[in-house]
């Protein structure tokens, strides 16, 4: 994994429990985010794209509700390779829905056009 990571500049992790019990104690608090009225300027793109940024009320460990500290292979990787993470801030919920890509408003064409073909000008 370290290889294809300094190859590629990304590497794929394998399913990891310890990440997927975070996220089960998280999904209720994504949920709900994408219904609060007061997160409402991050649904774009004409409904099919929601940014949620910092929709999670995580702290600086990443718990998040009783999912204790953000914790598995990634960050393990992490620390190894970069060192203790820094504090964290509260964590982005995107979610896409059938019809994304769509314009944002306000997008110029050539924007739009990279965000199609640019993977939304990155990969999660």
């Amino acid at each position: 994994m370290v290889a294809a990571y300094e190859a590629q500049g990304w590497a794929r992790f394998p399913y990891d429990p310890a990440l997927a019990r975070w996220v089960s104690a998280a999904l209720p608090f994504a949920q709900a985010a994408l219904v609060d009225p007061a997160m409402a300027q991050w649904h774009v793109c004409e409904g099919t794209w929601f940014v949620g940024v910092d929709a999670l009320p995580n702290d600086k460990d990443g718990a998040v509700g009783e999912s204790g500290p953000l914790q598995g292979a990634v960050r393990d990787f992490l620390n190894t390779h970069y060192g203790a993470i820094p504090p964290l801030h509260q964590a982005q919920v995107s979610v896409t829905w059938p019809g994304y890509p769509r314009p944002r408003d306000g997008e110029s064409e050539a924007a739009f056009r990279y965000r199609q073909k640019r993977d939304a000008a990155h990969v999660d």
